[in-house]
């Protein structure tokens, strides 16, 4: 909500559809419903980005893709995916990628943390939770990928307050 000028699309389910900490920044956010509303909300955004919004951000990239492959599967007539389904999923969020990255502003992702730990091993390795290999081309088709961990408690003072947190880094 700090970034310049901005406009957050949000694909999260629930109060707001997850913007609600944004609510307090007074700033530009729309909810997405599913992905035709999306495919006919792009060449408004496109041609918009840059005077109207100074910052695009998709709130989250996982749930827009679980939005996509509920539409695919809505589609097809089935509840589970089968290998098709999900290798449309692929090619549908990687080419929303793509459009959102092409416009003319600063563009922020926010995906679901997804870690596995090698149990033979005990390495720890993740990264967005998204479909098929975009969890491991995201971070290459970005300028920086941060992961962000919060912690919510009471301070000295009785007041409830949110941490964010960047390893090495405390942002308060």
């Amino acid at each position: 909500a700090q970034f310049p000028d901005p406009l957050i699309l949000s694909f999260d389910p629930g109060v707001m559809g997850g913007a609600m900490s944004a609510v307090e920044f007074k700033v530009k956010q729309m909810k997405v419903q599913n992905y035709t509303e999306l495919v006919q909300l792009l060449p408004v955004l496109k041609a918009n980005a840059g005077t109207e919004f100074k910052t695009l951000v998709i709130d989250s990239l996982t749930y827009c893709g679980k939005m996509v492959m509920n539409n695919i599967l809505a589609t097809v007539g089935r509840e589970i995916p089968r290998f098709e389904e999900w290798g449309l999923n692929y090619k549908r969020v990687a080419k929303l990628i793509e459009n959102f990255t092409d416009m003319n502003c600063h563009v922020v992702f926010t995906a679901i943390d997804n870690t596995q730990k090698d149990e033979v091993t005990g390495k720890i390795s993740g990264g967005p939770s998204l479909p098929g290999q975009l969890q491991k081309e995201l971070p290459q088709a970005v300028d920086c990928c941060i992961r962000l961990f919060t912690s919510t408690g009471y301070n000295a003072g009785g007041k409830l307050e949110t941490k964010y947190k960047v390893p090495y880094r405390d942002w308060e």
